[in-house]
């Protein structure tokens, strides 16, 4: 019933076991995602649809779980980087912005859970919708807390999140098209 009060009681700087905890389901889920949504998409386009085997399908699935992982890590790189140098918060310790994620690693996880029988149904696109939707909360919760640790006002804040988000879409691209680019010249 009062969300801003439940997130400023879970924020907790020091990195306890539950944030791990939260990290890995919110990963591990959304490597399912990642997983089941690759290949409706290559059917999708048109390719054929290949049968994987049990092993082909584990290491989907954790590479969706690396990648979800590595998205959670690159944002919290980018919130740190502008509330350290940007926005004169010298003291945060990158570990302190990580475990800031906790409560974005929840509701992150509530979303992907909230999606998960839509990989099984024809409502796919409702699902990979949801997912997005989840992440795009998670990220704006993230920024949230990392603020509200800093002890940044409102303004500030919201000018943290909307940076730290195009720092965060152009640092994906930049690896997105590096990566692109490696294949290409193999």
């Amino acid at each position: 019933m009062a969300p801003a009060q439940a997130l400023d009681k879970d924020l907790d700087p020091e990195w306890k076991g539950s944030h791990s905890i939260w990290l890995a389901v919110s990963s591990l889920t959304g490597g399912l995602h990642f997983l089941t949504y690759s290949r409706k998409l290559t059917v999708w386009l048109g390719q054929e649809a290949s049968s994987h085997g049990l092993w082909e399908s584990l290491l989907a699935w954790l590479a969706g779980s690396v990648l979800i992982a590595l998205v959670f890590l690159l944002y919290t790189l980018a919130l740190w980087l502008l509330s350290r140098y940007l926005f004169r918060q010298r003291g945060l310790p990158f570990p302190h912005a990580l475990a800031a994620g906790k409560s974005a690693w929840k509701y992150a996880s509530f979303f992907f859970i909230l999606a998960l029988p839509s990989l099984y149904s024809g409502a796919w696109a409702y699902g990979i919708t949801l997912a997005v939707m989840g992440l795009v909360f998670a990220v704006l919760v993230q920024a949230r807390q990392t603020a509200r640790l800093t002890y940044l006002d409102e303004n500030r804040g919201l000018q943290l999140s909307f940076l730290s988000i195009l720092v965060f879409a152009s640092l994906f691209s930049v690896f997105t098209s590096l990566s692109r680019l490696l294949t290409i010249f193999r």
